[in-house]
């Protein structure tokens, strides 16, 4: 029951937008700020949009192309950067939230594979970068695999 009580006085929503760098940037300084630093970064960025590419221009446009790869890939690199020396400080961890997509093609989720795919490439690399350099921070690239959404309707099946 202290436990509970504690966690409810900390609780606190702070949200932003995905597409936002400076945004990324000061929920971090903001988490860190009220919370005394940070131990752990949680990466579960994903925006998902359904739909065939060659059937809809949608799926063409630059525009959706851009806001998916703000939201899938940006958002969590700059989000990591920016907490990196935060981690290091307390020998924090990061865990990144990726997906079976990213290796295994589905028609109809072809930006968020790639989303995905880019996303594992830039956090092995720096996965491998930061024991090159023997850092305090862990970094988990987890693969998620079939999920259902809000609608219980599966997002994809393997």
């Amino acid at each position: 029951a202290v436990v509970s009580s504690l966690c409810l006085t900390l609780l606190e929503l702070l949200s932003y937008n995905y597409q936002n760098i400076q945004e990324i940037h000061t929920i971090i300084d903001q988490t860190a700020a009220k919370l005394g630093g940070l131990d752990y970064l949680v990466l579960n960025q994903a925006e998902i949009a359904r739909g065939h590419l060659l059937k809809s221009r949608h799926g063409q446009s630059p525009e959706f192309v851009n806001r998916t790869f703000s939201v899938n890939v940006r958002s969590p690199i700059e989000m990591a950067l920016r907490a990196m020396p935060l981690l290091e400080q307390s020998k924090g961890h990061i865990f990144v939230a990726s997906s079976t997509l990213s290796v295994v093609p589905k028609s109809g989720l072809a930006v968020f594979s790639a989303t995905k795919h880019a996303v594992n490439g830039f956090f092995y690399s720096l996965q491998e970068e930061m024991k090159q350099r023997k850092s305090a921070v862990s970094l988990t690239v987890g693969t998620l695999g079939e999920m259902s959404g809000g609608d219980k309707m599966p997002l994809f099946n393997l």
